[in-house]
């Protein structure tokens, strides 16, 4: 009987590494196997968990033990400071190990680590639990992320989350086990949030669900699918759409609860992974209690585990044209890291009663730079990037930013002015329309790199006012390599497309061509139109910003191309 026992385990165990073979072998969404969303997997953002160490090249091990003391300093952001964890329990560097292709996180009943004498806020010191936390190291923006985990068994948290711009975006921070009555499918819960971090926000909760998921979290691995774009969220569990919400309904529920906006995840993100204590859901308060759900084998390391089998993040693959600068950065959110030090727009002192960077009003995010006077402007005033933040290489690019003037405003010309090699750009901003976003585009040509003083600075000066009294938001700097690509599909139909980006309408000069299509990046037909003039122009000014699929069709003939729309 145990030899037969001993057999049966082992064909178990051949099965489980069968699977996981193949589902490390599939590079597309578990719900989304045949890649109808044309994803590309982000091999810099995406982990397998294969290796006999860690990647600290793409993860950031918070509280490393140096000398045997944690340390706290982000290597990415030395003057920035780091969370340590969440009382009682602080967060150690060694609290993790790469085991059977998986990331375990650990959570130690550790009674010995140098924990910080720091209380927090609300009371609370750093005692007895250790918990791990690993941050990754590249951002992006938008996409798919999908983890396929296995929740702690305890009274701790299991998460996966993110942070950046000041937002945070938690996609789940699952209870694996809980003792209070109230509180009885705690264990079964997704709970996905987001969070505002912006000055004077504090961190307010925005958005937030909770779904009971019909298990326990902590009874076997599921995989949690997450799409995130411009539009909102939607969220998969095992290959299934579990819940979504869109950017106008996260708003909406954001300025019910009182907040000027809910959809702040905007901007690029990066990874966290971690576990924590949260007292109000209970704490473990031994090394018994913390391992009071543990095989009967393993209740005396004082160890439990989150297990994580693979975290992996897609992109589109329609996604060719992006933003050469720092997104966050020239979105008036974020500081900027140059040479290992956080730099941030820099306002001469003779400017600061003119030029802002505020939070009130953002076209996307959470700041914009705001311009206003309310006498006569006698001097010039001047916004500047640091020296470094941009870098261009030689070639045809497009430059945009997003303005909003108020009504009654009489600014009639803003210049950006492009320092090394130098170069003015002279917006008229007479003929805008007043009290809404507007994006202003012009192409330029590079030719010759980026000097080492190259940035941008943006600059009004007295003759460019008219009146006394004036605003203007400025928001989303964007400059974009113009060189045209297209998929051809094999097809012979000749076309042109332009401009592209658009943001009101989009010509097509296509002679052979009869019907025109265009379709968002989930498949879905947004606009079917018969081609009738030459050149085609067709009004997009309804459509969102965003990517989208641009098809055009003859008689025998498609060809499929790309278009981005920047309203």
């Amino acid at each position: 009987m145990l030899r037969i026992k001993k057999i049966l385990k082992n064909i178990g165990v051949y099965v489980v590494l069968l699977h996981t073979t193949s589902l490390v072998a599939q590079t597309y969404p578990y719900s989304d196997l045949s890649n109808t969303g044309n994803w590309q997997l982000n091999e810099e953002v995406s982990d397998e968990f294969d290796a006999v160490q860690l990647n600290e090249d793409k993860w950031w091990v918070v509280g490393k033990l140096v000398d045997g003391q944690p340390v706290y300093e982000d290597p990415d952001n030395p003057a920035k400071n780091v969370w340590i964890g969440r009382a009682p329990s602080q967060f150690s560097g060694n609290n993790y190990r790469l085991e059977d292709g998986k990331l375990i996180l650990e959570t130690r009943w550790e009674p010995d680590f140098p924990f910080s004498e720091t209380a927090q806020s609300d009371g609370m010191v750093y005692e007895n639990i250790t918990t791990p936390c690993i941050i990754g190291r590249k951002m992006f923006q938008y996409g798919y992320m999908e983890i396929k985990s296995k929740a702690a068994d305890a009274e701790i948290t299991s998460s996966f989350w993110a942070t950046g711009n000041n937002t945070e975006f938690d996609m789940f921070e699952m209870f694996g086990d809980h003792r209070q009555p109230n509180k009885l499918d705690k264990n079964r819960e997704l709970w996905w949030s987001i969070h505002d971090w912006s000055p004077g926000k504090g961190g307010a909760s925005v958005y937030t669900e909770h779904h009971d998921l019909g298990f326990r979290v902590a009874d076997d691995f599921h995989i949690y699918g997450i799409e995130w774009d411009e539009t909102g969220v939607k969220y998969y569990v095992d290959g299934v759409l579990f819940t979504q919400a869109t950017a106008e309904e996260i708003d909406a529920y954001a300025e019910a609860k009182g907040h000027d906006k809910g959809y702040v995840i905007t901007k690029s993100i990066k990874i966290w992974l971690d576990q924590e204590t949260f007292p109000w859901h209970g704490i473990p308060d031994s090394k018994a209690d913390l391992e009071l759900n543990s095989p009967a084998g393993e209740k005396e390391d004082g160890i439990v585990d989150f297990e994580i089998e693979y975290v992996r993040v897609w992109q589109k693959e329609v996604e060719e044209s992006r933003n050469l600068l720092d997104d966050a950065f020239y979105s008036f959110d974020a500081p900027i890291s140059i040479d290992g030090a956080s730099k941030n727009w820099y306002i001469p002192a003779a400017s600061t009663s003119y030029f802002t960077i505020q939070n009130t009003k953002a076209a996307t995010g959470i700041n914009a730079l705001k311009f206003a006077h309310s006498t006569t402007l006698t001097e010039t005033a001047v916004a500047f990037a640091p020296f470094k933040s941009m870098q261009l290489e030689t070639g045809e690019f497009t430059f945009s930013m997003k303005v909003w003037l108020e009504p009654n405003s009489a600014i009639d010309e803003i210049d950006v002015i492009f320092e090394d090699p130098w170069l003015i750009n002279s917006f008229d901003l007479t003929g805008i329309e007043t009290g809404k976003w507007v994006v202003l585009t012009r192409n330029f040509t590079r030719n010759q790199v980026s000097g080492s003083n190259d940035r941008i600075r943006l600059r009004i000066e007295s003759g460019d006012v008219s009146g006394t009294s004036s605003t203007l938001y400025i928001d989303d700097i964007s400059v974009e390599s113009s060189t045209t690509t297209s998929i051809h599909n094999k097809s012979n139909l000749s076309y042109s497309v332009y401009p592209n980006p658009c943001n009101d309408i989009l010509n097509i000069e296509a002679p052979l061509v009869k019907y025109v299509y265009i379709y968002n990046h989930m498949g879905a037909l947004l606009k079917k139109e018969e081609k009738i003039t030459e050149p085609c122009v067709l009004p997009i000014a309804d459509l969102q910003s965003g990517l989208y699929l641009l098809v055009l069709e003859s008689d025998n003939d498609k060809v499929t191309t790309k278009i981005k729309v920047r309203n």
